[in-house]
């Protein structure tokens, strides 16, 4: 094999060869040899003993790879926006390598802590070091991996706000053998968070203040999240509310609910640039609340669908009963506004919390009686003509009495459920008032 080796056939013209394989990670890199230009026999002593020198030479060579690979590991961590930091555990914990970056980064001394003259605990506060004893003791306990966010104060330069990401290692018999952490500069992120939360009060003060109830409506769950506010205005126990559309629609008055799943489903699907709308909803104790609803969608999927909703929810039934106290005070032409308003509440005992009166214009009013019989309806619109008729509004010492005429139309749920149908109410009601006009005025005239 070696007989035609040039060391072999020209100077120095070698006559004996003795290898070993030199190894690493089982490969073999090399051999360590012993050549002479003299015949030589190694005994069985002197080739173990050349086995011994090449597993000790392998070793040396594997940890100056190691050591290697460290120093670039180490070079490169000083070049990020990370600290390292490594513990050794042996009986206690005692800090094994700290890289050189803390202190550009931190404003910590690195030759200090690299010394043992300063602890790193050194540079927190009283809730930082709790915060770092805990996740040291959790690893002792038993905890891989773990994380803490805390306050740094450093010598010299502005305090700092780190996240500390760590993760322990322990020996086959589960006893802890090192803790190396990461500390990651958190100071923009905390700055963020503290200025989102001052905003986020500041939104509930004011929403608290203006009395808004909100709700934030995740379709596909079907999940409405609503404020203490918001449960308040129908007299509901928060803790008790339930967050599904069901609810809601359960609440919504019959009269109002196709209206406003029809405005609702149009914003949802793009056709609308809010969903602003004003219906009843039912209060715990039975009576009828005008809301007004004034929301978005705020987030879609990527084929366009509206994945989350969010609004706010305002009480205005006392606007709604004012503007109901002024069409019954325009009934008696407002000659005496003071005296026609108090005329006009002595009517609201006929009127409930769920009917409806609007001015349709000059003396023209529509009035909207909901739920009940036609025979119902006819003993309120008759009461109702009764005390106009025998009202009296005095100007200048003169008496002067009104009568009303009433064009009324019957309505059954299954008629109820058309679109579109307000037209066609108001017109044939117009024609049944009409004919009362006609036939003598003061009276009631049903129409077809």
């Amino acid at each position: 094999m070696f007989k035609d080796n040039p060391y072999v056939v020209d100077a120095p013209h070698i006559r004996f060869y003795a290898g070993v394989p030199l190894r690493l990670d089982d490969v073999t890199v090399g051999t360590v040899c012993i050549l002479d230009t003299e015949p030589h026999q190694l005994s069985e002593r002197e080739l173990q003993s050349l086995a011994y020198v090449s597993e000790h030479v392998s070793e040396y060579l594997a940890l100056s790879l190691k050591h290697q690979q460290l120093m670039q590991e180490h070079s490169f961590i000083d070049d990020t926006p990370a600290a390292l930091i490594k513990w050794r555990y042996n009986m206690a914990l005692e800090l094994q390598y700290v890289s050189a970056n803390i202190q550009s980064l931190f404003h910590i001394p690195t030759d200090a802590l690299r010394e043992g003259s300063r602890a790193f605990e050194d540079f927190l506060d009283e809730r930082g070091r709790k915060e770092l004893n805990f996740l040291l003791s959790n690893h002792l306990a038993g905890v891989a991996s773990s994380e803490a966010q805390f306050r740094i104060l450093p010598p010299k330069g502005p305090e700092r706000w780190v996240k500390l990401l760590s993760k322990s290692f322990y020996d086959p018999e589960g006893r802890l053998e090192n803790i190396h952490a990461m500390l990651i500069d958190n100071t923009a992120n905390r700055y963020f968070e503290k200025r989102l939360n001052e905003a986020n009060q500041q939104m509930r003060l004011v929403l608290e203040a203006s009395g808004l109830g909100t709700w934030d409506w995740n379709v596909p769950s079907d999940t409405n999240k609503v404020n203490q506010r918001w449960c308040e205005l129908l007299g509901i126990d928060y803790a008790n509310f339930d967050p599904s559309l069901y609810f809601w629609e359960s609440l919504v008055h019959p009269a109002d609910l196709k209206r406003v799943e029809r405005e609702l489903q149009q914003h949802m699907a793009g056709e609308t640039p809010a969903f602003s709308t004003i219906y009843r909803m039912r209060h715990k104790n039975g009576y009828w609340v005008w809301i007004e609803t004034y929301g978005r969608v705020v987030e879609r999927s990527e084929s366009g669908e509206a994945i989350r909703l969010t609004g706010t929810h305002r009480d205005i039934t006392e606007k709604k009963e004012a503007e109901l106290l002024d069409a019954l005070g325009a009934l008696f032409y407002a000659v005496q506004l003071d005296k026609a308003r108090m005329d006009a509440e002595t009517l609201m005992r006929h009127i409930r919390s769920d009917d409806m009166v609007a001015r349709l214009g000059g003396e023209e009013f529509a009035l909207i009686l909901n739920g009940g019989t036609q025979a119902a309806a006819a003993a309120i619109l008759e009461q109702i003509r009764q005390d106009i008729q025998q009202s009296v509004v005095r100007v200048d010492d003169h008496a002067i009495n009104f009568t009303i005429s009433i064009g009324a139309l019957f309505i059954d749920n299954e008629t109820a459920a058309y679109e579109d149908l307000e037209q066609a109410v108001l017109d044939h009601a117009d024609k049944a008032l009409y004919e009362a006009k006609k036939t003598g005025r003061n009276k009631i005239v049903w129409g077809e």
